[in-house]
């Protein structure tokens, strides 16, 4: 049966259909090759099948729209660019506004498509100046690369992560992630009903460097919760004031050696908040400028390791506090 619809196929010759017949002794069907343009020059009908080499994948016409065969295994490292200017109908694959996506989100999604095999995805903002107003959902990737999430260059100010919504609504959010992300190089700001910039649930791993935490948030800058953890991976800033500018809650924060820039004198009800047998790892470490609140506040069999930091080594103008079996060392 299979061969004798090979052979038919083969003999078969359907103008615009994408088919081209094949008179070799190993009998294969070719597949018409054609760049994302010429593919959308076509007049589809539902079934229609090509190579589209500009993507690099097969893909089918399901009747509203082209679809992949499968998920794409990267070959290589690989880049998207996002731009103000930018659409999500682009490839993300060109920083030009005919070639960038217009959202982060959407680089996300694309990268949570592909089979990244042993390859990283690195998603990059192409435009200086610009402001992204998104609640972005982390998403995990097949394989066992990471994606990274980075600004226009190493000025905080030249990228800015910006959160408006509803209550409870978070900058970046991930829960039961499995591919581990780096964030670098922009500025979070919040607003209408932004509370958190960073939240790490149910085991998702979250790394960070070179980030502005900025004003608007009402509850947390960094939230790790449920087996999560956030590492500080180098400097960055604080700008902006909120409740706690860290909390863990049965996850883990680690911040070994890094230093910190505090402007403006933000206000936090506590600097380092830990909680419900969650942990937090922050030594050798250090703080320029200084903020008011509470140095820490710990709760619930919750753990705060700083190997020797003392009782003032977090920023703040108030004594750090622990209770029901807290411990701060």
């Amino acid at each position: 049966m299979l061969t004798t619809t090979i052979a038919k196929l083969e003999s078969w010759i359907r103008s615009g259909s994408g088919l081209k017949p094949r008179n070799e002794t190993t009998t294969a069907v070719q597949l018409s090759t054609m760049t994302t343009a010429q593919r959308d020059a076509l007049t589809p009908v539902a079934g229609m099948m090509i190579y589209n080499s500009s993507a690099g994948f097969f893909q089918k016409y399901e009747g509203s729209a082209w679809g992949n065969f499968g998920r794409e295994i990267l070959q290589a490292n690989r880049t998207y660019y996002v731009r103000a200017d930018g659409s999500n109908s682009n490839t993300g694959l060109v920083n030009t506004a005919g070639g960038a996506f217009l959202t982060i989100q959407k680089a996300v999604d694309t990268a949570a498509a592909l089979d990244s095999s042993i390859y990283n995805v690195t998603i990059k903002i192409g435009t200086s100046g610009s402001t992204f107003a998104e609640n972005l959902v982390l998403r995990t990737m097949v394989g066992s690369g990471s994606i990274t999430i980075q600004g226009y260059d190493t000025t905080t100010s030249n990228t800015i992560f910006s959160t408006t919504g509803s209550a409870g609504a978070f900058g970046i959010y991930g829960a039961s992630v499995q591919t581990i992300y780096y964030l670098k190089d922009f500025k979070m700001v919040g607003g209408t009903g932004a509370t958190c910039a960073i939240g790490a649930d149910m085991g998702t791993n979250i790394h960070f460097t070179n980030l502005n935490f900025g004003a608007g948030w009402s509850a947390r800058h960094l939230y790790v919760l449920r087996n999560a953890l956030v590492t500080a991976d180098g400097p960055y800033e604080i700008s902006g004031s909120c409740v706690y500018h860290a909390t863990t809650s049965t996850g883990m924060i680690n911040i070994p050696a890094r230093a910190v820039t505090l402007t403006g004198t933000p206000a936090f009800t506590a600097f380092a908040n830990f909680t419900y047998l969650g942990s937090i790892i922050w030594y050798q470490g250090s703080f320029t400028g200084t903020c008011t609140g509470k140095r820490y506040e710990g709760v619930m069999n919750a753990v705060c390791f700083t190997i020797g930091g003392g009782a003032n080594y977090f920023p703040g103008d108030a004594a750090g506090t622990t209770a029901t079996g807290a411990q701060y060392s």
